[in-house]
Protein backbone atom coordinates (compact mmCIF):
# COMPACT_ATOMS: atom_id res chain seq x y z
CA UNK A 1 0.00 0.00 0.00
CA UNK A 2 1.16 3.23 -0.73
CA UNK A 3 1.91 5.55 1.98
CA UNK A 4 -0.16 8.63 2.39
CA UNK A 5 2.91 11.03 1.79
CA UNK A 6 3.50 9.24 -1.66
CA UNK A 7 0.27 9.65 -2.67
CA UNK A 8 0.05 13.72 -1.68
CA UNK A 9 3.29 14.18 -3.88
CA UNK A 10 1.96 12.17 -6.97
CA UNK A 11 -1.07 14.52 -6.11
CA UNK A 12 1.05 17.51 -6.67
CA UNK A 13 2.57 16.43 -9.53
CA UNK A 14 -0.72 17.12 -11.13
CA UNK A 15 -1.80 20.27 -12.50
CA UNK A 16 -5.32 21.03 -10.67
CA UNK A 17 -3.94 20.07 -7.54
CA UNK A 18 -1.01 22.67 -8.23
CA UNK A 19 -3.41 25.51 -9.16
CA UNK A 20 -5.75 24.74 -6.11
CA UNK A 21 -2.98 24.69 -3.24
CA UNK A 22 -1.76 28.32 -5.22
CA UNK A 23 -5.23 29.95 -5.12
CA UNK A 24 -5.15 28.92 -1.14
CA UNK A 25 -1.98 30.57 -0.79
CA UNK A 26 -3.20 33.78 -2.82
CA UNK A 27 -6.27 33.74 -0.45
CA UNK A 28 -4.73 33.34 3.06
CA UNK A 29 -2.08 36.07 1.27
CA UNK A 30 -4.89 38.56 0.42
CA UNK A 31 -6.49 37.91 4.35
CA UNK A 32 -2.83 38.86 5.67
CA UNK A 33 -2.88 41.71 3.45
CA UNK A 34 -6.18 43.10 4.81
CA UNK A 35 -5.56 42.53 8.36
CA UNK A 36 -2.74 44.86 7.68
CA UNK A 37 -5.24 47.71 7.03
CA UNK A 38 -6.97 47.42 10.42
CA UNK A 39 -6.06 49.66 12.79
CA UNK A 40 -5.95 46.71 15.70
CA UNK A 41 -4.99 49.19 18.47
CA UNK A 42 -8.46 50.84 17.87
CA UNK A 43 -10.33 47.73 17.81
CA UNK A 44 -8.57 46.94 20.80
CA UNK A 45 -9.60 50.29 22.15
CA UNK A 46 -13.03 49.85 21.67
CA UNK A 47 -13.38 46.36 23.00
CA UNK A 48 -11.97 47.73 26.36
CA UNK A 49 -14.92 50.14 26.46
CA UNK A 50 -17.48 48.06 26.18
CA UNK A 51 -20.31 46.93 28.39
CA UNK A 52 -18.78 43.75 30.16
CA UNK A 53 -21.65 41.48 29.01
CA UNK A 54 -21.33 42.96 24.90
CA UNK A 55 -17.63 42.66 25.65
CA UNK A 56 -18.04 38.99 26.66
CA UNK A 57 -20.55 38.25 23.64
CA UNK A 58 -17.59 39.82 20.75
CA UNK A 59 -15.02 37.79 22.41
CA UNK A 60 -17.03 34.42 22.23
CA UNK A 61 -18.27 35.03 19.01
CA UNK A 62 -16.33 36.99 16.90
CA UNK A 63 -13.09 34.67 16.98
CA UNK A 64 -15.13 31.62 15.23
CA UNK A 65 -15.27 34.00 11.81
CA UNK A 66 -11.58 35.01 11.73
CA UNK A 67 -11.56 37.85 14.15
CA UNK A 68 -7.33 37.69 15.71
CA UNK A 69 -6.97 35.57 18.81
CA UNK A 70 -4.62 37.78 19.89
CA UNK A 71 -6.91 40.97 20.22
CA UNK A 72 -8.86 38.87 22.72
CA UNK A 73 -5.96 38.34 24.38
CA UNK A 74 -4.64 41.60 25.02
CA UNK A 75 -8.15 43.15 25.93
CA UNK A 76 -8.75 40.53 28.54
CA UNK A 77 -5.58 41.03 30.12
CA UNK A 78 -6.00 45.24 29.47
CA UNK A 79 -9.58 44.61 31.10
CA UNK A 80 -8.97 42.55 33.97
CA UNK A 81 -4.98 41.77 34.74
CA UNK A 82 -3.33 38.64 34.05
CA UNK A 83 -5.09 36.37 36.46
CA UNK A 84 -8.99 37.82 35.87
CA UNK A 85 -7.88 37.52 32.40
CA UNK A 86 -6.45 34.16 31.74
CA UNK A 87 -10.00 33.10 33.73
CA UNK A 88 -12.09 34.31 30.71
CA UNK A 89 -9.36 33.89 28.14
CA UNK A 90 -10.65 30.15 29.93
CA UNK A 91 -14.07 30.48 29.32
CA UNK A 92 -14.21 32.06 25.93
CA UNK A 93 -11.81 29.44 25.08
CA UNK A 94 -14.23 26.56 26.13
CA UNK A 95 -17.13 28.50 24.10
CA UNK A 96 -15.10 28.59 21.04
CA UNK A 97 -14.17 24.82 21.04
CA UNK A 98 -17.60 24.23 21.36
CA UNK A 99 -18.92 25.92 19.02
CA UNK A 100 -16.03 25.16 16.54
CA UNK A 101 -16.25 21.30 16.89
CA UNK A 102 -20.27 21.39 16.69
CA UNK A 103 -19.91 23.34 13.66
CA UNK A 104 -17.13 21.70 11.68
CA UNK A 105 -18.81 18.21 13.11
CA UNK A 106 -22.33 18.75 12.56
CA UNK A 107 -22.27 21.19 9.33
CA UNK A 108 -19.27 21.06 7.60
CA UNK A 109 -17.96 17.58 7.63
CA UNK A 110 -20.50 16.02 5.42
CA UNK A 111 -20.42 18.46 2.96
CA UNK A 112 -16.51 18.30 3.43
CA UNK A 113 -16.10 14.74 2.53
CA UNK A 114 -18.45 14.14 -0.44
CA UNK A 115 -16.59 17.44 -2.28
CA UNK A 116 -13.43 15.12 -0.73
CA UNK A 117 -15.01 11.93 -2.66
CA UNK A 118 -15.80 13.80 -5.84
CA UNK A 119 -12.07 14.07 -6.47
CA UNK A 120 -11.15 10.69 -5.01
CA UNK A 121 -9.71 11.92 -1.75
CA UNK A 122 -11.28 11.00 1.93
CA UNK A 123 -10.60 12.51 5.53
CA UNK A 124 -8.27 10.36 7.09
CA UNK A 125 -9.73 8.16 10.09
CA UNK A 126 -7.04 7.04 12.85
CA UNK A 127 -7.85 5.07 16.05
CA UNK A 128 -8.99 7.09 19.32
CA UNK A 129 -5.44 6.43 20.99
CA UNK A 130 -4.23 8.93 18.66
CA UNK A 131 -6.53 11.36 19.97
CA UNK A 132 -4.73 13.34 22.11
CA UNK A 133 -1.52 13.26 19.88
CA UNK A 134 -3.94 15.21 16.57
CA UNK A 135 -5.29 17.59 18.98
CA UNK A 136 -1.86 18.23 20.42
CA UNK A 137 -0.11 19.02 16.58
CA UNK A 138 -3.39 21.12 15.73
CA UNK A 139 -3.37 23.36 18.95
CA UNK A 140 0.43 23.82 18.34
CA UNK A 141 1.22 23.64 14.64
CA UNK A 142 2.48 27.17 13.84
CA UNK A 143 1.71 29.20 11.06
CA UNK A 144 -2.05 28.49 10.82
CA UNK A 145 -5.03 31.03 11.77
CA UNK A 146 -6.70 30.10 15.49
CA UNK A 147 -10.20 29.57 14.08
CA UNK A 148 -9.16 27.37 10.89
CA UNK A 149 -7.49 25.17 13.20
CA UNK A 150 -10.27 24.34 15.79
CA UNK A 151 -11.97 23.68 12.17
CA UNK A 152 -10.28 21.46 11.12
CA UNK A 153 -9.38 19.42 14.43
CA UNK A 154 -13.57 19.47 14.15
CA UNK A 155 -13.84 17.66 10.81
CA UNK A 156 -11.10 14.51 12.64
CA UNK A 157 -12.53 12.13 14.59
CA UNK A 158 -11.26 13.10 17.84
CA UNK A 159 -13.63 13.34 20.55
CA UNK A 160 -14.84 16.53 21.77
CA UNK A 161 -13.56 15.71 25.80
CA UNK A 162 -9.97 15.24 23.88
CA UNK A 163 -10.15 18.46 21.79
CA UNK A 164 -10.92 20.40 24.80
CA UNK A 165 -8.65 18.83 27.85
CA UNK A 166 -5.17 19.32 25.10
CA UNK A 167 -6.34 22.39 23.41
CA UNK A 168 -7.24 24.26 26.37
CA UNK A 169 -4.48 24.67 28.23
CA UNK A 170 -2.21 25.20 25.42
CA UNK A 171 -4.58 28.38 24.37
CA UNK A 172 -4.64 29.72 27.65
CA UNK A 173 -1.27 29.44 27.59
CA UNK A 174 -0.45 30.94 24.43
CA UNK A 175 -2.41 34.35 25.85
CA UNK A 176 -0.36 34.75 28.71
CA UNK A 177 2.23 34.57 26.14
CA UNK A 178 0.73 36.38 24.53
CA UNK A 179 0.03 39.08 27.04
CA UNK A 180 3.93 38.63 28.19
CA UNK A 181 5.23 39.63 25.11
CA UNK A 182 2.98 42.82 25.18
CA UNK A 183 1.03 41.83 22.11
CA UNK A 184 -0.53 44.30 20.44
CA UNK A 185 0.21 47.22 23.00
CA UNK A 186 3.80 48.06 22.15
CA UNK A 187 6.88 47.30 19.56
CA UNK A 188 8.34 44.10 20.32
CA UNK A 189 12.22 44.28 21.95
CA UNK A 190 14.94 42.24 20.59
CA UNK A 191 14.60 39.92 24.04
CA UNK A 192 10.55 39.55 23.28
CA UNK A 193 11.47 38.66 19.56
CA UNK A 194 14.10 36.32 20.61
CA UNK A 195 11.66 34.90 23.07
CA UNK A 196 8.63 34.08 20.68
CA UNK A 197 10.96 32.98 17.85
CA UNK A 198 12.31 30.29 20.31
CA UNK A 199 9.08 29.32 21.56
CA UNK A 200 7.68 28.98 17.97
CA UNK A 201 11.04 26.95 17.00
CA UNK A 202 10.06 24.44 19.90
CA UNK A 203 6.28 24.54 18.86
CA UNK A 204 7.60 23.56 14.87
CA UNK A 205 10.01 20.79 17.08
CA UNK A 206 7.19 19.31 19.05
CA UNK A 207 4.79 18.98 15.97
CA UNK A 208 7.55 17.42 13.92
CA UNK A 209 8.19 14.38 16.63
CA UNK A 210 4.16 14.19 17.14
CA UNK A 211 3.73 13.81 12.96
CA UNK A 212 6.30 11.51 13.26
CA UNK A 213 5.39 8.89 15.78
CA UNK A 214 1.93 9.67 14.12
CA UNK A 215 3.16 8.12 10.71
CA UNK A 216 5.52 5.81 12.14
CA UNK A 217 2.64 4.00 14.62
CA UNK A 218 -0.52 4.64 11.81
CA UNK A 219 0.68 6.34 8.70
CA UNK A 220 1.28 3.06 6.63
CA UNK A 221 -2.49 2.08 7.54
CA UNK A 222 -4.17 5.26 6.81
CA UNK A 223 -5.11 6.51 3.14
CA UNK A 224 -6.28 9.41 2.04
CA UNK A 225 -7.41 8.71 -1.29
CA UNK A 226 -11.44 6.97 -1.01
CA UNK A 227 -12.06 3.54 -1.81
CA UNK A 228 -14.75 3.70 -4.24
Amino acid sequence: MRSPLRQLTQRWRSRRFRVFALCALLVLGLLGWLATLVDWLAVRDHLVALDLRWLFLAMALLPLFGFPISVVYIVAGARFGMWWGGVLVAAVTTLHLFFSHAIGRWLLRKKIEHALERRGWRIPHLPRAADAEIAAFGALVPGVPYFIRNYLLALTDVRFVVYWLVCLPVYVGRSYLALMLGGLATAPTTRELVIGGTVEAVKLVVCALILRHLYRRYGRGVSVRSKS
